[in-house]
């Protein structure tokens, strides 16, 4: 008897590499671009939050790892924060000029708002492909 499996049923399935909004590694690289920009234009960051940031992306994956996400969700949080923080700080300084302000092309009101937020940080992502 023949096998009718064909080897289109027997390929395995090629996962995507695609981040999640929410993820902590893209909040951190989010963070990290923004204030290698300004740096780059510059602008003076009242804090560039790169070792706090760095010890809190560390210790969000050391308790995901370890199953404790309540832990985990709240070093997710202070990432967050310091992105906010980020992007407030560049925005207060932006504001006047107009050329750094189309350079950034955002509002601090715009992207802090929580949807926009999430379609920002995926707009980010390496893996995006622009048409």
């Amino acid at each position: 008897m023949v096998n009718n499996l064909s080897s289109a049923g027997r390929a395995t399935v090629q996962p995507k590499n695609v981040m999640f909004p929410t993820d902590a590694k893209l909040i951190y690289r989010a963070r990290e671009r923004l204030v290698r920009l300004a740096k780059r234009k510059g602008l003076y960051l009242r804090q560039s939050y790169v070792r706090v940031g760095k010890l809190a992306l560390i210790s969000h994956q050391r308790y995901a790892h370890a199953k404790q996400f309540k832990r985990a969700n709240k070093a997710l949080r202070r990432l967050k924060t310091y992105l906010g923080r980020t992007i407030r700080d560049i925005a207060r300084q932006t504001a006047g000029d107009a050329g750094l302000d189309a350079l950034f092309k955002w509002d601090c009101q715009e992207f802090c708002a929580r949807g926009r937020f999430r379609h920002w940080l995926t707009n980010l992502s390496p893996n995006t492909t622009a048409n």
